[in-house]
């Protein structure tokens, strides 16, 4: 597996996922980390445009990893994995991180790396980062 890795040593996160109370515990697991950057959008629209750089997001990296919950508004994550598979514009991993296990094989056919469910306190939340931040970008938060 390939890193992508910006010029400044800075590895990118997008985060999509429309709870932001999930967004602050994944920004707390990582705020430490001065190599890793987290962006993240609310939507699949926004998530698809960040990724083509596109209407306002022009700018915008290239991820390394991709963090995508399934219950999304506008349209699901799973669609969101349907029209990544079918005009590929995301390199990067996709590491879907939901409530219900019910899509996994779906969305694992669907091109997703891993699929995990959504922990139920902070050290599990800070677990499963550092360790999909370990696999997906070779950086251990925990040193």
């Amino acid at each position: 597996m390939s890193v992508v890795t910006s010029a400044h040593g800075l590895q990118h996160i997008l985060l999509i996922e429309d709870n932001s109370s999930h967004v602050r515990l994944i920004r707390e697991a990582l705020r430490f980390h001065s190599r890793i950057y987290l962006h993240a959008v609310s939507d699949a629209v926004q998530a698809i445009h960040f990724l083509t750089r596109r209407e306002g997001y022009t700018d915008a990296p290239l991820p390394s990893l991709v963090i995508l919950d399934l219950g999304l508004p506008i349209f699901s994550g799973k669609s969101l994995l349907e029209e990544r598979r079918r005009h590929d514009f995301c390199a990067a991993p996709v590491v879907v991180v939901t409530s219900s296990a019910e899509e996994c094989t779906n969305c694992l056919t669907l091109g997703a790396t891993e699929f995990h469910l959504k922990p139920h306190d902070w050290r599990g939340w800070q677990r499963m980062i550092q360790q999909l931040v370990l696999t997906h970008l070779r950086i251990d938060l925990r040193a």
